[in-house]
């Protein structure tokens, strides 16, 4: 998938301290495209999946990103979770010090098939689950 650069549709200083079921943060369905540029995702719950964005079937953008800090209180991806066929294409985008609140996978990104993830020079580090395990 290649993303076109084209004017955002959404642009944070920053997304604090939000909870959800799925997508603390950010939640993107089926038929969305959403572009995030220079901006902050963090502090964010998940209470179930996704704590920073979670991404069912839509497009997401972010470029310049930071997705930091963000809760997943008990299945997958703290930071970023992508199903259902969703495509997402980060360009210098940081996902870091994410915390998953159970011993499931992807305390950072979590990916399922047949979605799609690309990383452009983007840095994926330090995101933990509960038994003190680091994964991406």
């Amino acid at each position: 998938m290649t993303m076109p650069e084209v004017n955002p549709s959404l642009r944070l200083l920053k997304r604090n301290f939000c909870k959800g079921q799925v997508g603390g943060g950010i939640f993107n369905m089926t038929g969305a495209n959403t572009r995030i540029i220079d901006s902050t995702i963090s502090s964010n719950t998940g209470t179930s999946r996704g704590g920073g964005i979670f991404n069912s079937g839509g497009d997401v953008y972010l470029r310049n990103v930071t997705v930091w800090n963000n809760n997943g209180s008990s299945k997958s991806g703290a930071g970023i979770l992508n199903e259902g066929g969703g495509d997402i294409y980060m360009v210098h985008t940081t996902v870091a010090g994410n915390y998953i609140n159970a011993n499931f996978i992807g305390a950072g990104i979590v990916n399922f098939n047949p979605s799609t993830l690309t990383l452009v020079n983007s840095i994926v580090a330090d995101n933990r689950n509960a038994s003190g395990g680091r994964s991406a």
